[in-house]
């Protein structure tokens, strides 16, 4: 007869070397671990279930159950990415991971292309340390691909006026509302916060003109700072890598709230690949139980 206990210890060992060889490809891409994520609560559950679904004891029942809750869960996914009423907003999101070059037509025509009617944008210098110098050269560049861009002088510093003024002007209002789409610059993300955001936490009348830009299908376009206050929660002082891995984050402190344009189950980061950013947002969704990210690279 067959030896059950050495059978098993056999198969012990074969599953044990290729979850160990998963595992180094795991941490080598994600530059992150984290026992929990492989070995939770939850994933021991889903091992039950799978048996339970499909009927223990034998081949086929866990293949089957996994199946089965495989289905159960895009069918979850799927619920939790139509939560926003369609209805609502009906304009696009072009995320861009940070240094753009001039030459990458596909990103610039993408944000003009997707604009609802014409080709009438908003750029908001807003994020940058030099928000005139950065703003008038993102209109320069959008007009060079074919857009009608304009400037929108609102930045905490570097701009003439007042921009508590600005986020509340009438004029200014209206002219973002009419807008064909909107263009985020990159810089600091908390200065985008700051500004269109008052402090008790309600939206400015321009950031409630950006979203019926939004809603009425505008495009809302960003890069690096721009791409990061995408979703509803959003690094703004994160330190290195290492730190942010071996120390966590904080809402308030390394954490805080983007505008949400992206469904809240989303969250973004930029400058991915170049300065190894995966790890650091593995901890930021976990922190906030954010349950999917997208990582964007530069100049895409």
């Amino acid at each position: 007869g067959i030896h059950t206990f050495a059978e098993k210890i056999k198969i012990l060992m074969i599953s044990g070397a290729i979850a160990g060889v998963g595992g180094c490809f795991f941490a080598q891409y994600f530059l992150y671990i984290d026992p929990t994520i492989a070995f939770g609560v939850d994933k021991s559950v889903e091992m039950l279930l799978v048996s339970m679904i499909g009927g223990a004891g034998t081949v086929y029942g866990p293949l089957i159950g996994a199946v089965l809750l495989a289905g159960v869960q895009a069918d979850r996914v799927s619920l939790g990415a139509e939560r926003e009423d369609p209805a609502a907003v009906r304009g696009s999101l072009v995320i861009i991971g940070g240094s753009a070059r001039v030459a990458n037509e596909e990103i610039w025509d993408a944000v003009i292309q997707q604009a609802r009617r014409g080709k009438r944008i908003a750029v908001f210098p807003t994020a940058s340390g030099v928000p005139l110098k950065s703003g008038n050269r993102a209109v320069s560049l959008l007009n060079s691909k074919g857009a009608d861009a304009f400037l929108v002088p609102l930045a905490p510093t570097g701009m003439e006026g007042s921009w508590q003024d600005v986020v509340k002007d009438p004029e200014w209002v209206e002219k973002v509302r009419a807008a064909d789409g909107v263009f985020f610059v990159g810089g600091a993300q908390g200065r985008i916060r700051d500004t269109l955001v008052s402090a008790d936490g309600k939206p400015t009348p321009v950031l409630e003109a950006i979203w019926d830009c939004y809603r009425d299908g505008g495009v809302i376009a960003g890069s690096s700072a721009g791409a990061a206050i995408m979703s509803r929660i959003m690094f703004r002082e994160a330190g290195v890598v290492l730190n942010t891995m071996l120390n966590g984050v904080a809402m308030g402190k390394e954490l805080d709230y983007g505008l949400g344009f992206l469904q809240h189950e989303w969250f973004v980061d930029q400058h991915c690949l170049v300065r190894g950013r995966f790890a650091r947002s593995l901890v930021a969704m976990k922190e906030q139980a954010v349950p999917f990210g997208v990582g964007i690279d530069e100049d895409t």
